[in-house]
């Protein structure tokens, strides 16, 4: 299975797309993630997102941001 990822604007405007076949995915500013944001508000390891094998949803853990996640009310998982 693979986790689809979709960067997209303020605007809902896709700004890229991304496919991640591995059981955990990290997000960040850092250049050892698997996902690099640049973004002044994103940390160097700000997230880590993986597939529940169970019940097929996204668990997302905050890896101690400054920020924070905030996760919308209606996201899209396609699998694969």
């Amino acid at each position: 299975m693979a986790l689809i990822i979709e960067r997209i604007n303020r605007s809902n405007h896709a700004l890229a797309l991304a496919k991640f076949s591995d059981a955990v995915v990290n997000v960040g500013r850092g250049f050892n993630q698997s996902l690099i944001v640049d973004d002044p508000f994103v940390d160097a390891q700000h997230l880590q997102l993986s597939i529940d094998e169970l019940t097929h949803g996204i668990l997302c853990i905050d890896r101690g941001s400054k920020n924070g996640v905030f996760i919308e009310p209606a996201l899209s998982l396609i699998h694969i």
